[in-house]
């Protein structure tokens, strides 16, 4: 961290000083996915939402960070699909993707400019329809 030292007391007061420290922009990396979204089925939407946090895991308690979020196969690099990013701002965000082949995916949530990502397998399976 770079700054200026600002000394606790000073020779006119006794009065302590404050640092207040509030959250960066959304690292991706960093932040917390909630849901179940391990496996889902090929032609449904799945659902999850993001917890924004920055690069040193403090929560975020605003929006604005515009996140993204992408679904690659693992097995045809041509297969990839965006998602829906739902901003709330409060720092939660919440995300649908949908994939209409199974398979395996890699699930990739970005922030523009930023070199961070976060990262998770998916896999989809397919639906079979009830007989």
């Amino acid at each position: 961290l770079g700054g200026t030292l600002v000394p606790l007391h000073d020779s006119d007061s006794a009065d302590a000083q404050s640092v207040i420290v509030r959250p960066g922009r959304a690292w991706p990396a960093a932040c917390d996915v909630q849901g179940t979204i391990s496996r889902i089925l090929a032609g449904n939407a799945v659902t999850f939402s993001i917890q924004a946090r920055d690069r040193l895991g403090s929560i975020i308690t605003s929006g604005g960070d515009g996140l993204t979020v992408e679904m690659h196969s693992t097995t045809d690099m041509a297969q990839m699909s965006r998602g829906n990013v739902q901003d709330l701002g409060n720092g939660a965000y919440k995300a649908s993707l949908e994939t209409t082949s199974p398979g395996q995916y890699v699930v990739l949530i970005a922030a523009p400019g930023l070199p961070s990502s976060r990262a998770f397998i998916i896999n989809a399976v397919a639906n079979v329809p009830d007989c």
